[in-house]
């Protein structure tokens, strides 16, 4: 089973705080997790790209990928693998354009999205999900990374 739960926020200035709850086959069954393997993407463009392996039992990591561009998204995955080398789906928290949780990513979301950064709209899902460069705020360092988002 994959781990469930996977988070990924700003620790300190260029570093990341990975962490998951542990998969359910971790220590519990003949199916016992290894150790967790995570990926690291820089969106748009990048696919992921392995950064760690993580002893099972141990649920964070923490990446120091430098400063990216404003422009762009910093994202992670977690995958659990066995003692025989299967891995598990990879879990990682999706970044979209739809703002408003519509399940389409379109105008209406950028109608959402300004409101948000003017301050207009507070709903809290609204606001979490305008955040899309993952900083802990929504704000003008958005903008790019949602356009790009919106406008692949």
């Amino acid at each position: 089973m994959p781990p469930v739960g996977v988070v990924f926020a700003a620790a300190q200035t260029n570093q990341y705080e990975v962490s998951w709850a542990l998969s359910e086959d971790d220590g519990s069954n003949d199916r016992d997790v290894d150790h967790y393997e995570v990926f690291s993407w820089i969106l748009p463009g990048e696919s992921g790209v392995q950064v760690a392996d993580i002893a099972a039992g141990q649920s964070v990591y923490i990446d120091d990928p430098g400063q990216p561009p404003p422009q762009v998204l910093v994202m992670y995955e977690v995958s659990a693998v066995d003692a025989g080398g299967l891995a598990s789906e990879r879990v990682g928290l999706p970044i979209s354009a739809d703002i408003d949780g519509d399940g389409v990513a379109d105008l209406e979301d950028v109608t959402v999205f300004v409101n948000v950064l003017l301050g207009l709209d507070v709903d809290p899902d609204h606001v979490a999900a305008s955040d899309v460069n993952l900083c802990g705020a929504a704000d003008g360092l958005d903008v790019q990374p949602f356009v790009g988002l919106l406008v692949p």
